[in-house]
């Protein structure tokens, strides 16, 4: 069962079950090879992989690549305009909480472990990266429902003529770890989408149906209402994952409900850059992006002076990086209504055996 979260006054966590009104969505499909997708949950999910036998308390689960012809990675992008507001009982009168979300998540199924005939294996996501411009959503993703989510400075321009969308994210960090390194505010995402020309937009029917199925199911169409994303909480203790102090796995769901007219947008008029530093470099391998020299057009190679006074959180974005572009396959955007609550905590790595309830 779930710890109960107990808020205090020194925190603002925006507690599932919460909603969150027309939220503006868009989804990009990125190519991934199915031995990417292993990795990423071998080591997150199954702990070093399927032989978990001598792990402490081993999970009764173990997860897999879908099986498609191709896999594929999705970024995603949720403006939260109107702000998520919280409908648990014990929420403190806080209101709501505008913020964008950026998230790269992976289809997966997780299957009961040792395997059985009495439950079947069911589709789940797994969100390798996520960021937030809100403090209160990234404490709450990290604390509660155990998405490691990264605190971001996302600058989302609105639609402008030729242009429907503009999304630049940058954040502290070291862009080359050195003992002589300095804190930077770097870029670490350029995303652009073009308005669609007249005549230009996408035949559905050149879509591939397998990659068609994982967009519906992102963005509520057919008989897809909701996904259930399941997490690892806590991971971020240490980078050996034995010696966390803490490892659960906890699953959640999103509905998606007053979903307006899908709009699909030409993978020609889709420009998605991943900016190269020590600190995304995991995350871009991950993705097999190559490496292009100088920023995304219209940035500048232009590295900012520091802070006048040492010490001083840094403000200015150094665009002077090198840049991972990324292929896109597929990209759709949307507006719905948005709902989270975290369904339970799956398993919890420790000791001894845990009994949970069916």
């Amino acid at each position: 069962m779930i710890t109960p979260f107990i808020e205090s006054f020194a925190t603002q966590h925006l507690i599932p079950p919460w909603v969150s009104d027309g939220v503006r969505t868009w989804v990009f499909a990125l190519p991934l090879t199915a031995e990417k997708i292993t990795w990423l949950l071998d080591k997150f999910m199954n702990g070093t992989g399927l032989d978990i036998q001598d792990k402490l308390a081993p999970s009764a689960y173990v997860y897999t690549p879908r099986r498609l012809p191709q896999q594929y990675a999705f970024l995603v992008i949720a403006d939260h305009r109107e702000g998520a507001i919280s409908h648990s009982p014990s929420a403190p009168p806080f209101g709501k909480f505008k913020s964008v979300v950026v998230g790269l998540t992976v289809p997966a199924m997780r299957a009961p472990w040792p395997p059985t005939s009495d439950i079947a294996a069911e589709r789940v996501w797994v969100q390798p990266f996520t960021a937030c411009d809100s403090s209160t959503w990234v404490f709450s993703a990290r604390e509660i429902w155990g998405v490691d989510a990264q605190k971001m400075k996302i600058d989302l321009q609105r639609p402008t003529p030729g242009v429907q969308l503009h999304l630049d994210a940058s954040y502290i960090g070291i862009a080359h770890f050195d003992f002589k390194s300095v804190n930077e505010m770097l870029a670490a995402l350029h995303v652009e989408v073009g308005e669609v020309a007249p005549g230009g937009e996408v035949n559905p029917a050149a879509i591939d149906t397998h990659l068609q199925d994982l967009v519906d199911e992102l963005s509520g169409q057919g008989d897809h209402r909701s996904i259930q994303i399941d997490s690892l909480k806590e991971f971020r203790s240490t980078a050996d994952l034995d010696l966390a102090i803490y490892r659960a796995l906890v699953s959640s769901r999103q509905t998606l409900s007053n979903v307006s007219p899908i709009r699909v947008h030409r993978p020609s008029d889709v420009a998605i850059d991943f900016m190269w530093t020590d600190g995304m470099e995991e995350l871009l391998q991950f993705l097999e992006l190559p490496t292009v020299p100088g920023p995304p057009p219209p940035h500048k190679a232009i590295r900012p002076p520091p802070p006048p006074q040492p010490g001083d959180a840094p403000t200015e974005t150094r665009w002077a990086l090198n840049r991972g572009p990324a292929t896109v396959m597929h990209c759709v955007s949307f507006a719905a209504t948005l709902g989270f609550s975290v369904l339970d905590t799956l398993h919890v790595y420790q000791p001894f055996p845990v009994v949970y309830r069916p």
